[in-house]
């Protein structure tokens, strides 16, 4: 299967909103909400979308040792 990197201009975000969404993203104020949409967007990743948007974990270190199968 094939795939590629989605960036944030793909969902027709500028650069520097994007910094300004993350930044609100990170605060504790907005720590329910963020959850609340990480569920609706997927539920099994949720966790791991929270953990990314607020402490700016990228998905090879969430994943990375997860990634490197013995085969």
């Amino acid at each position: 299967m094939r795939t590629r990197k989605k960036k944030l201009a793909d969902y027709g975000i500028g650069e520097e909103r994007g910094t300004e969404l993350l930044k609100l993203a990170a605060l504790e104020e907005n720590q329910e909400t963020v959850c609340r949409a990480a569920n609706l967007s997927n539920p099994y990743l949720a966790p791991y979308l929270v953990r990314s948007l607020q402490q700016g974990v990228g998905y090879y270190k969430l994943f990375g040792s997860l990634l490197k199968l013995p085969f």
